[in-house]
């Protein structure tokens, strides 16, 4: 095999040196590095943000060897060379107290060392401001690139936010980041995930160039189609062979799995390129980035804020809602978008409609929602929802209203708060879950006369529910057909099934159903 996929790694020397796969980014370097100074990039987890940082840190460098062959090896000057000093804060403990100090001392004590400077004991930002101002006065200036920047804040965040220690590590990312006010570097980038509020690490560093939703940088990380279907183009035929199908078909499943990473309005998506990389090396579709991580604090802030499904997927939102997270006050959409669970699938003027990018992630978001508020596995939830999705696609609607019944009764009598929207939040997602894909799974759609609570939207049948609280369903199938929610999917050329559901306050379940 002359071939080599790139999962996992993080070092361009190492990529290149190895003869890894590589999709050519240097053009959009090229035109980062030659248009502006300091940047601000956020992207989710795994999607290469450190392979970016250290395909510039070679470029500054001036180690040409490493760039044999791409876009960028003639059209930038190599003599000219720059000291880079990099500093990542992905693997500190900062649940402690004096972690991200102790963090950053570790760093910058490496950096220290590599770049031959003497630089007296002290505090991390004081020997960071000496470092950056002994490279500027004995040579050219040098270049800083920052990754994982808000790792001491989402930490803490994501394990109940101790208010304390966060503030702790705030105060100690604002005395780090406030030595770049007056470095003046040659070139300055800062990657994370989150887009924190300038206020809580960085309020001085008013000359960042945020192009985290910029249309020019918009597939700076990630494999766009072109990249899949040239760069990858050997391992796709190799994959499509060992599984007996045509590389059309391969790359459709592509498509629906990994694609649909949206990281500016009306930009080109992109495929997660962890999850694209990993499974063209296994032959096999998997979840592989959702495998990496859990979204349980995103769902617990969901559940805390009384955000359910229908508030997050296909919602539409002024572009200025998503600018920052206040790590004090965080709110679940800015979140949901930046660590990739969401992402942008249109937008009309300043505002942005809001969905997931594609199967994987759906999936694993809806099975973490459901396991949570069933206090059961998604190794329990996930066979239900296969259950489910064949009983109602085989038209067996008591089957499938009886699963349902199951989810339900699985949640624990103190985590079940009776109300009507939690109720409909959790048959939402369970449908969500049971049959998309194939189906199509919609929530509150709306006409001339009002809105439907559920339609699902398969590729034999559609079926329209409507719930009720401690009501005969009858009362729910009025309503469809007074407020004529049939008449948009009658025209389709398939049935379409009316069915109205009454949950039991009592009960705390679903207690009746009737369909038409």
């Amino acid at each position: 095999m002359a071939w080599k996929l790139p999962v996992g790694v993080q070092d361009f020397a190492q990529l290149r040196e190895g003869h890894f796969l590589y999709a050519d980014k240097t053009p959009l370097i090229h035109r980062l590095v030659t248009t502006g100074v300091a940047y601000f990039l956020s992207r989710p987890r795994r999607f290469g943000k450190s392979l970016l940082l250290s395909t510039i840190k070679e470029l500054y460098e001036g180690n040409r060897h490493l760039f044999t062959g791409l876009w960028i090896e003639d059209r930038w000057d190599w003599d000219k060379r720059h000291p880079v000093v990099r500093i990542s804060l992905g693997t500190g403990q900062y649940r402690d107290a004096g972690g991200t100090r102790a963090a950053m001392t570790r760093e910058l004590a490496r950096e220290i060392d590599r770049l031959g400077v003497a630089v007296p004991d002290g505090q991390p930002w004081d020997r960071f401001a000496t470092l950056l101002n002994r490279l500027s006065e004995r040579g050219p200036r040098p270049v800083v690139l920052i990754d994982e920047y808000d790792k001491p804040v989402l930490q803490v965040l994501e394990s109940h936010g101790d208010t304390g220690l966060l503030e702790e590590n705030r105060r100690d990312l604002r005395a780090l980041y406030s030595c770049l006010k007056d470095a003046a570097p040659e070139f300055l980038l800062l990657t994370g995930v989150s887009r924190l509020a300038k206020a809580s690490v960085f309020s001085e560093m008013n000359q960042l160039s945020d192009i985290t939703l910029a249309p020019a940088y918009a597939t700076l990380c990630g494999f766009d189609q072109r990249d899949l279907e040239t760069v990858f183009a050997q391992p796709l035929l190799e994959m499509a062979d060992g599984l007996g199908m045509s590389v059309p078909s391969l790359l459709a499943a592509f498509q629906a799995r990994y694609n649909g990473f949206r990281f500016a309005p009306g930009a080109a998506t992109v495929y997660n390129p962890f999850s694209t990389a990993k499974c063209l090396a296994d032959g096999v579709f998997g979840s592989y980035w959702t495998e990496t991580g859990t979204p349980e604090f995103l769902v617990r802030l969901m559940a805390g804020t009384g955000t359910t499904l229908r508030d997050v997927d296909g919602v539409s939102l002024p572009m200025s809602a998503l600018s920052s997270l206040d790590p004090l006050h965080p709110r679940p959409l800015p979140l949901l978008l930046q660590t990739g669970y969401l992402t942008i699938t249109g937008h009309e003027d300043e505002n942005l409609t809001l969905g997931f990018p594609n199967q994987e992630v759906r999936s694993a978001f809806v099975e973490h929602l459901l396991s949570m508020a069933t206090a059961t596995g998604p190794d329990a939830v996930a066979p239900r929802a296969q259950t489910m999705g064949k009983a109602l696609r085989a038209g067996d609607l008591d089957r499938f209203l009886r699963e349902m019944q199951w989810v339900f009764s699985s949640i624990p009598y103190q985590l079940d708060d009776a109300s009507e929207a939690r109720y409909h939040g959790l048959f939402h997602a369970m449908a969500m879950l049971a049959c998309s894909p194939p189906g199509l799974v919609l929530a509150e759609t709306a006409n001339a006369l009002g809105r439907s609570d559920l339609v699902i939207d398969l590729p034999d049948a559609t079926w329209i529910m409507e719930f009720k609280r401690d009501t005969d369903p009858t009362a729910a199938l009025a309503q469809i057909r007074r407020k004529d929610y049939a008449r948009v999917w009658t025209d389709r050329g398939k049935p379409v099934h009316t069915v109205g559901v009454t949950f039991g306050t009592a009960k705390r379940n679903i207690v009746a159903w009737e369909r038409s």
